[in-house]
């Protein structure tokens, strides 16, 4: 709801709950990081993005089935403005 209405601090409270409730899933930390990137908060969104990856690292050892975040990062829109930083490039290698 708050996505579809662009009520985004409300939305990144929402998301930092979720990160907090279920910290070992990684699809609320690559969210969380996603909109970061929107809000303007460039070195949140490379540390939520880290947690986010070892998180799906660590699942696909167990699931290799599971959803690579690493690979939906690689395509991700949300992450075209730091795409190109050192920091993401070295999370995300091309």
């Amino acid at each position: 709801f708050f996505a579809q209405t662009t009520q985004f601090s409300q939305l990144e409270g929402v998301l930092k709950k979720l990160t907090v409730a279920l910290p070992n899933e990684p699809e609320g930390w690559y969210d969380l990081a996603r909109l970061e990137v929107l809000l303007g908060n460039r070195d949140d969104s490379i540390k939520d993005l880290q947690t986010s990856l070892n998180l799906s690292d660590q699942r696909l050892k167990t699931n290799p089935s599971a959803r690579n975040i690493r690979d939906a990062a690689r395509s991700e829109p949300g992450f075209n403005s730091i795409r190109g930083t050192p920091e993401f490039q070295k999370l995300v290698p091309p």
